[in-house]
């Protein structure tokens, strides 16, 4: 029997330096991430932390990699955090992240990507 767990981390507002207009380039943005991680597990029978993936990693992971430098577009901000998450945790299957980014335009309150990778 294949066993899999979904881990959802939503609303991860991170102050980043993002986007390709001046007032962005020039001044950080708040962006909110929704992370939907699918994990290789098992059931988790023991109350112990070194069982199943650490979620404060990956929150810790991604906020470093949002502030790591400038990001011109949001996707590719979603490719690094993507892309450091399946080499780093081998637990993790799939993920889907969506980003999203406030106040770009007067009439709109956010643009928001969302893209899937898989191993």
């Amino acid at each position: 029997m294949r066993f899999s767990r979904k881990i959802l981390i939503s609303d991860l507002f991170i102050n980043s330096s993002i986007g390709i207009l001046e007032k962005e380039i020039n001044n950080k943005q708040r962006i909110n991430i929704l992370a939907i991680l699918e994990v290789e597990s098992s059931p988790t029978t023991a109350d112990d932390i070194n069982n199943v993936l650490d979620y404060r990693h990956i929150v810790d992971t991604i906020t470093k990699i949002a502030n790591s430098r400038h990001f011109g577009l949001i996707e590719t901000l979603s490719y690094n955090i993507s892309s450091t998450l399946l080499s780093t945790f081998s637990e993790i299957i799939s993920l889907k992240l969506t980003i999203s980014k406030f106040d770009v335009f007067d009439n709109c309150k956010s643009i928001s990507i969302e893209e899937e990778y898989h191993k």
